[in-house]
């Protein structure tokens, strides 16, 4: 299997992905009422095949990397769709709370005469600090807390930048924040932990980018806009 790689929600009512994963038997309700997906649903073949079919193509891929056209689509179309949909709204499952590493700090008491050096961040930012390697999008930046919890809810300012002085050049995250804590969405590949609505928005969004490189019919595309404006919408409510 692929261990990692889809993006766009679709759907007119909050149960709209439960449903579809029931019809395609892709969700088990247990008898204490919980559900869960059905393992089927848990790996690349399986979600690229849903998608498949919503396009009408009824010839399922076998494998990823067995070479028809079909895998080689999916393949360059995957990976980058997945991210967009974990950086279209801020899922619970993807989020991620790390303390940041420390790279570099200003001067203490200011840059005086010496002036400005690349040995610190660039001004008017205090802090520079490694960014996620795991990070799609930073959702903000924190201090750390004194007391636990911390109900202070005050944004941070903070900047995204290319360090070009590091070895090798990395991006980073400028701040005035001191022992900054980043919240993040983070790059989530294994399907196992995705939740069932997730891997429903994963089909649809796959289904709309195969729809243009296979069957390159433009109606395919009208997947009514209404219902996915009105699914997104459904969405960004649930997750605040």
């Amino acid at each position: 299997f692929l261990a990692s790689e889809l993006a766009m929600p679709m759907g007119g009512r909050p149960d709209f992905a439960k449903q579809k994963l029931v019809e395609a038997g892709q969700l088990i309700t247990s008898d204490s009422g919980k559900d869960s997906l059905s393992p089927m649903a848990t790996d690349v073949e399986a979600v690229v095949n849903q998608a498949l079919r919503r396009i009408g193509n009824e010839t399922p891929i076998g494998y990823i990397f067995e070479g028809s056209r079909a895998s080689r689509v999916a393949l360059e179309i995957y990976g980058q769709t997945r991210d967009d949909l974990l950086r279209s709204h801020s899922w619970g499952f993807a989020r991620r709370d790390i303390t940041l590493t420390l790279l570099k700090t200003a001067p203490v008491g200011g840059y005086g005469v010496a002036g400005w050096t690349s040995a610190s961040p660039p001004p008017p930012w205090i802090y520079e600090y490694a960014y996620p390697g795991d990070c799609l999008k930073i959702r903000s930046i924190r201090d750390a807390p004194i007391f636990i919890p911390s109900f202070d809810p005050r944004p941070n300012l903070f900047n995204e930048a290319n360090d070009n002085t590091l070895v090798p050049p990395a991006k980073v995250i400028l701040t005035n924040v001191a022992g900054a804590i980043a919240v993040y969405t983070g790059q989530i590949t294994d399907m196992t932990t995705w939740p069932p609505d997730f891997t429903e928005f994963m089909v649809e969004a796959l289904g709309r980018r195969f729809a243009t490189a296979l069957a390159g019919n433009p109606e395919l595309l009208k997947i009514d806009a209404e219902e996915e404006q009105a699914s997104r919408q459904a969405a960004a409510t649930q997750r605040g």
